[in-house]
């Protein structure tokens, strides 16, 4: 796992390295002012929900030039778009994201989206949640459900096809209440852990642009 993270930090590193150096200078002020860039990014910014504003932005190195009023309002409905598509105000909330009645669920969802005069690119993905209940003692549930005919009423009078009608509607009563009870023992079993998690993510070129 430690191994894991170490990578995954090394190749945060060096993807923030190739996007500062694609169009910059080479020297070794520019290097010494990727290096400070970086650092902050991938380890003095603790809270990955962190905002960066410019005069931030502007004090670690960062280039910023300041949209005129026309710019900055395109500039916040480009946001606000981004924000609809991937649903940034619904909270990620394992608790709430499983369904009461299930104890898995999943949804197709926007992780990214990367737009250029030409085309516009969206990184999809599947989002799992599972619930994972405490075990409770294997209950056995026995059913005897007795069909109470008319006082003075005969079954033997009744022809084969009514008497294969009344067994179905036994059969399926049975089966419908085990359902509900074995739901209900299910319910109020207690959580022992909620599991998140993404699969099958992809690039694909967007319907809409």
């Amino acid at each position: 796992m430690l191994g894991q993270i170490s990578r995954i930090s090394l190749h945060i590193r060096e993807v923030a390295r190739k996007l500062l150096t694609s169009r910059g200078q080479r020297g070794t002020s520019e290097e010494q002012r990727i290096q400070v860039i970086i650092e902050t990014l991938a380890e003095k910014t603790y809270q990955h929900g962190h905002a960066i504003g410019r005069r931030e932005a502007k004090e670690i190195g960062l280039n910023i030039t300041n949209p005129n009023a026309v710019l900055e309002e395109l500039m916040w409905e480009l946001f606000c778009a981004y924000e609809e598509q991937m649903e940034l105000r619904k909270p990620l909330d394992p608790r709430t994201f499983v369904p009461r009645q299930k104890d898995e669920h999943s949804e197709n969802v926007v992780l990214g989206c990367i737009e250029s005069a030409q085309l516009s690119h969206q990184f999809r993905a599947e989002l799992h949640g599972k619930v994972e209940r405490k075990p409770s003692p294997q209950l056995t549930l026995n059913l005897n459900l007795n069909l109470q005919l008319p006082a003075g009423f005969d079954p033997a009078t009744l022809n084969a096809n009514a008497q294969q009608i009344l067994q179905g509607m036994v059969a399926g009563a049975q089966s419908e209440i085990q359902k509900a009870v074995t739901q209900q023992i299910r319910d109020q079993m207690p959580v022992a852990s909620y599991q998140m998690w993404t699969q099958n993510g992809s690039w694909t070129v967007a319907d809409e642009w």
